[in-house]
Parts: C-alpha cells; sequence; structure tokens
C-alpha cells in the first residue's frame, strides 16, 4: 500500500512535536475530513523531524487528501510514496 507523506514547516513541525500539542486548526479539518490520522515525525532532529506519514482510511482518497494538505500554507509538500515491491 502506498503510503502519504508531508513535509511540515518548521513552525508546525515544532508545533506538533511536542508532547500533549495537536495539530494546527487548518490541518486537523483536513485530517478529520478524510478521516485520516497524522502519525509522529520520522526523525527526532534536523530535516527528519519535520516529515510525517498520514494515514487515510480510505485508500481510494488518497490523491484528494494530498491535495487538500499542499494547500496548507504549513505544508511545504505532500507526496505519495509508492508501495515497495518486491524484485
Amino acid at each position: 500500500m502506498p503510503d502519504l507523506m508531508i513535509k511540515l514547516t518548521a513552525d508546525w513541525a515544532r508545533r506538533i512535536a511536542q508532547p500533549g500539542r495537536h495539530p494546527p486548526a487548518e490541518l486537523a479539518k483536513v485530517l478529520d475530513t478524510f478521516k485520516a490520522t497524522l502519525g509522529p515525525p520520522t526523525g527526532t532532529d534536523g530535516e527528519t523531524s519535520r516529515y510525517c506519514r498520514v494515514e487515510a482510511a480510505d485508500p481510494e482518497h488518497l490523491t484528494a487528501l494530498q491535495r487538500s494538505l499542499e494547500r496548507l500554507d504549513g505544508v511545504e509538500a505532500a507526496y505519495v510514496k509508492p508501495a515497495d515491491e518486491a524484485p
């Protein structure tokens, strides 16, 4: 199954990385609309701490979710990473 990844601005990444913090309202609204969840940052420092996986409830809406996320000011990039294939 392909993964939807997003790269957040440094400000948004700091906001979601803090314990007990919630995603910015704009991001939360898009996630709620698509019944998606935001995973933790892929790393703990530097550039990797700005990347997160987004889990979509309905994989058929992955492209629409990606496009909605790309429009947010705090999202620098949103892309669908193809599923790993066996050789």
